[in-house]
């Protein structure tokens, strides 16, 4: 089926509906591609005010992805990963700049990656978080003073710039406008620094192909669980293009989670199909590059021409 949507990375009003959608509060959300780009997102796109609510105190208690699985809050599961998120920090973000000595997080949550920036090495610190139950913790706990605004329609001119290191880890799929957000982050980093950002890439994994094209044969749609929090699904093709509108030197990285931790939300046979289809997908992702469930984007060089704020 063929619906009107503007496309938010390219603006072609026409996208063909997916077989998945999202139910919250009573109203129904498909997710639909561009007919132009290929980008795909909610249609409808849900209101700001709906987005904010999403956010919530019960967002870092139980809505978070993983945390059912895990019996644990946001706060509980951050602390005891102290040491991976230092691991983290040194393997993933300073080994892309090993010289720097700021950095800017976006979508900070509640400051632990901050904190871990710090006891690696970085002396400047700055973070912009959308919960201000979040914001509170990570001033409470770490000391850190993050702004606490939607950074889809926050005034970006009034932040800090020049950071050496600019990151946003899960937050692209959440906003509004990525395109807004991309070029936020071109205004932040310095002209020598590097931006690194990772979603979550389904929509590249062979079960959730393989899913698509069953459903559609079928003519039934799947209801995805949890709230829409994820109002965009992104393939290399769109997501290559977006960066490279804003900076010279794009590099993306398609990776995959082991099968150990794959959220399967239970054992119907959905989910066994799912996990079966994982355990082929996974050698071809780390041999090949292609198919994995997540991308890392390492953008350098902005074009400053191209900055909106």
């Amino acid at each position: 089926m063929v619906t009107h949507m503007n496309c938010p990375l390219c603006d072609h009003d026409q996208a063909r509906i997916l077989p998945f959608h999202y139910e919250w509060e009573g109203a129904r959300f498909d997710l639909g591609v561009c007919r132009t780009c290929g980008h795909i997102s909610l249609c409808p796109m849900p209101a700001a005010e709906q987005i904010q609510s999403f956010y919530g105190e019960e967002y870092f208690e139980t809505g978070l992805h993983g945390l059912d699985r895990e019996n644990a809050t946001y706060i509980e599961r951050a602390d005891a990963a102290h040491a991976q998120t230092l691991d983290f920090v040194r393997k993933e973000l300073l080994s892309r700049h090993p010289k720097a000595h700021s950095f800017f997080e976006i979508g900070a949550a509640t400051g632990h990656l901050l904190q871990a920036t710090q006891e690696a090495g970085i002396s400047r610190t700055g973070g912009v978080e959308i919960s201000s139950e979040a914001v509170a913790h990570a001033r409470s706990t770490f000391g850190f003073e993050l702004i606490c605004a939607n950074v889809d329609d926050a005034d970006v001119s009034v932040f800090e710039t020049g950071w050496d290191l600019v990151y946003a880890g899960d937050v692209l799929e959440h906003v509004r406008n990525p395109d807004r957000l991309v070029s936020t982050m071109a205004h932040l980093v310095a002209d020598d620094g590097v931006v690194v950002v990772r979603i979550p890439a389904t929509f590249e994994l062979i079960s959730t192909r393989v899913a698509g094209a069953c459903l559609s044969l079928l003519g039934k749609s799947m209801r995805l669980p949890d709230a829409p929090y994820h109002l965009h699904e992104f393939k290399a093709g769109p997501i290559r293009e977006l960066f490279a509108r804003h900076f010279d030197d794009v590099e993306i990285i398609n990776d995959i989670v082991s099968p150990t931790e794959l959220n399967l939300k239970g054992l119907r046979p959905g989910y066994v199909g799912k996990l079966a289809l994982h355990l082929l997908n996974y050698p071809v992702t780390k041999l090949f590059g292609v198919f994995g469930d997540r991308f890392t984007i390492i953008a350098k060089r902005p074009r400053r021409e191209n900055i909106r704020t």
